[in-house]
């Protein structure tokens, strides 16, 4: 698989993930209505940015990453996504920097697929 594509396959899945997580209130340890909307805002940013394929945003995926048969796990990096969120490390949920999302590398000439 291209290394362009590989990356806006990951930036596809951490938007979706980040989407998720906006909807559901589930980025911060601790929910704050008033709180959640700067942070909501700034993730709908990041997310627009992501599918755009900005360059330099994977950096919050780089505590991790691992591929296996169907299946991609990342690790995002507390730091970095606090960072773009306005927020300090400590307050965001460990579990959403978790991400477990289906995956397959396909030959030929479409040789990426997200299921």
């Amino acid at each position: 698989m291209p290394a362009v594509a590989l990356e806006q396959a990951v930036a596809d899945i951490i938007a979706r993930h980040l989407s998720d997580l906006v909807r559901g209130h589930q980025i911060c340890i601790i929910p704050d209505l008033q709180f959640d909307d700067a942070v909501g805002t700034k993730a709908r940013d990041l997310t627009q940015r992501l599918r755009k394929g900005a360059p330099g945003l994977l950096a919050i995926a780089t505590a991790g990453c691992q591929l296996a048969k169907g299946r991609i796990a990342l690790e995002l990096n507390a730091a970095e996504l606090a960072n773009e969120l306005g927020l300090k490390a400590n307050q965001i949920d460990p579990s959403a920097l978790q991400i477990q999302a289906p995956f397959a590398l396909r030959r030929g000439k479409d040789r990426s697929r997200r299921s």
